[in-house]
């Protein structure tokens, strides 16, 4: 029996399983399609006892902002409560930041985070 990427190479050779006009070739759903999301930073490590996620930011955060981790089995979405830079209380961090955020599902190094 074939395999099923042969199948869809063959399809494709012969014009088939034409792709649409803009696609791009993803491993992530996108479970929220229509939300504007600015990628601000990738989860360096999860810190599973107590909840939090240390994220390297590439863009700005402040408390009150909503993040979507996403890399994981599902999306991960958080209301930003609080924030520390070496276990500091802050407001707001900029890109090259690194920020602990309390998340209650765990989440993978290298995630990529979302501003939602």
């Amino acid at each position: 029996m074939r395999d099923i990427d042969d199948l869809i190479a063959d399809e494709e050779e012969e014009g088939r399983l034409a792709k649409p006009e803009g696609h791009q070739e993803s491993d992530d759903i996108d479970i929220y399609p229509k939300e504007h999301k600015i990628e601000i930073g990738k989860v360096e490590r999860f810190f599973d006892k107590i909840g939090v996620a240390a994220i390297e930011l590439s863009g700005a955060l402040k408390v009150g902002d909503t993040i979507q981790i996403e890399g994981g089995p599902e999306p991960v979405r958080v209301e930003v409560t609080s924030m520390q830079i070496d276990r500091k209380d802050v407001e707001s961090a900029s890109a090259g930041d690194s920020v602990g955020i309390k998340v209650d599902t765990p989440v993978g190094k290298g995630c990529r985070v979302y501003l939602v």
